[in-house]
């Protein structure tokens, strides 16, 4: 069995949802540059997300779940061939869809900020 690094965790889970809170053109400067910017971004997030989840959801209240969940669930609904315009520098910064990821994300932190690293 894998022992998971709760800490670790939760510190990353905090950096990833802070980096889709932030405004498009500071999100972007979490990613490495040359890359696919806002998928790292998005990816960022999910690995964090899913390994606390998968861990320690039993430390999070409905609410807080939620709120990780609804980020998640967000960039999940941007996902797909049909929405490869969403995954640009430029939407990252002013598409209406990212703004909804921020501040579900600002959410996110502020509920999470409640738990103990």
């Amino acid at each position: 069995m894998i022992s998971a690094d709760r800490n670790f965790i939760l510190t990353g889970l905090h950096k990833t949802l802070a980096a889709l809170a932030v405004p498009g053109e500071e999100a972007l400067l979490y990613a490495p540059a040359g890359s696919a910017r806002a998928d790292e971004l998005a990816l960022d997030f999910e690995n964090f997300a899913t390994a606390f989840l998968s861990n320690y959801s039993a430390d999070l209240s409905e609410e807080q779940r939620s709120a990780i969940e609804t980020v998640d669930r967000l960039l999940g609904s941007m996902s797909g061939t049909t929405n490869e315009a969403l995954w640009t520098d430029a939407a990252v910064i002013d598409h209406p869809r990212w703004k909804e990821v921020r501040q579900a994300a600002a959410v996110a932190i502020q509920l999470l900020s409640e738990m103990a690293a």
